[in-house]
């Protein structure tokens, strides 16, 4: 372990959500967690409270500069457990169908997500370069 980080959940996302499962998303608060193609930001998914944290990596200990939230109406409570990045690092897609704009920390859309998220970009009909998730 390098550095030990919490996320603290947000009090007005603590009261929309007062009776938290008892079995958590993956068996763990945060299961996902991945980090921007230009490796400055760990990003960690909330899969109880439906948020995604971002902490800025390029000094230690990491800090801390986004809280996302991933929904508004407690009714739509996404249970995120992954997260990817879009192949340039611009969006970011947690589980759930957000896509959060890397660079302003903001949901810009919503689309229909899977855990087999993956872009493949084509030119004159071959693949040329492919994600991961």
């Amino acid at each position: 372990m390098l550095h030990r980080v919490e996320a603290h959940t947000p009090a007005a996302r603590l009261a929309q959500v007062p009776n938290p499962p008892a079995r958590k998303p993956h068996s763990t608060m945060s299961h996902g967690i991945n980090i921007r193609p230009d490796q400055k930001e760990v990003w960690v998914v909330d899969g109880v409270y439906g948020y995604v944290y971002a902490y800025d990596v390029t000094k230690l200990p990491p800090k801390l500069v986004a809280s996302v939230p991933l929904f508004k109406d407690p009714k739509e409570q996404p249970k995120p457990g992954w997260i990817s990045f879009s192949l340039d690092g611009r969006y970011a897609y947690p589980d759930g169908g957000a896509v959060i704009d890397s660079k302003t920390k903001k949901v810009v859309a919503r689309i229909p997500t899977s855990e087999k998220l993956i872009e493949i970009d084509f030119a004159d009909g071959k693949v040329v370069r492919a994600g991961h998730r």
